[in-house]
C-alpha cells in the first residue's frame, strides 16, 4: 500500500492527481516514481476521481436536532463527499439516532466530554458511494476522530478534531 496522505484543517478542498502524485515522491525514486506517478494519475483520471472534503463547527447539536439536517442539505447541495464535525456535544449513540435518516450519508461520531457543558465531541458523515472505500474509524479521544480510506493504490487519512486552544493538555498527539 503507498504512503498515507495526511488531511489537516479541511476547509472543502478538492483532491486532484497532483496531490496524490506528490504524496509517493517521499517514498519513490527514479524510475519506479515515474512509473508508480504516471499510473496513479492515469487511473486517476480514468475514474474521473474527484473528492471533496469539507469540516463544520457545528458548536452543539444536542440542543438543535435540526442543525444535522441543514448540515447534511448544504452537504447535498455542495457535493460533499466527507464532512467532519467538531464541537457536537453529544454521545456516539445521540449520534446514530441523529443521523440514521440521511439517506446518502452514514455517520460516524466520538463521544463528547461528559465532563464539559460544550467545546467536544466530533463526528464525520460518509457520503454513500465513498463508503465502501472507508476501513476504519478510530475515535481517538472526544476531540479527535480518523476515518481510513482504503484505495488500491493510497490510503486516505481523514483526521476531525477540535481546534488546538479547545484540546486540555492531557491529549497526546497524534
Amino acid at each position: 500500500m503507498g504512503a498515507p496522505v495526511e488531511l489537516k484543517n479541511l476547509d472543502a478542498e478538492k483532491i486532484d492527481a497532483s496531490i496524490l502524485a506528490e504524496s509517493y515522491q517521499e517514498n519513490y525514486s527514479g524510475q519506479e516514481l515515474r512509473y508508480k506517478e504516471a499510473s496513479l494519475i492515469e487511473s486517476i483520471e480514468k475514474s474521473n476521481l474527484e473528492l471533496n472534503i469539507a469540516c463544520h463547527n457545528i458548536n452543539g447539536m444536542k440542543s438543535n436536532k435540526h442543525k444535522i439536517e441543514l448540515v447534511y442539505e448544504w452537504a447535498l447541495d455542495n457535493k460533499i463527499d466527507i464532512l467532519g464535525l467538531a464541537k457536537t456535544n453529544i454521545s456516539k449513540k445521540e449520534g446514530f439516532f441523529m443521523a440514521k435518516d440521511l439517506s446518502r450519508y452514514r455517520g460516524f461520531w466520538a463521544d463528547s466530554d461528559a465532563s464539559k457543558k460544550k467545546g467536544s465531541g466530533v463526528g464525520i458523515l460518509v457520503e454513500e458511494r465513498w463508503e465502501r472505500h472507508l476501513g476504519q474509524v478510530d475515535r481517538v479521544s472526544e476531540y479527535i476522530i480518523v476515518a481510513n480510506f482504503i484505495f488500491k493504490q493510497l490510503e486516505l487519512i481523514v483526521i476531525i478534531r477540535v481546534p488546538q486552544n479547545q484540546i486540555k493538555s492531557n491529549i497526546g498527539s497524534i
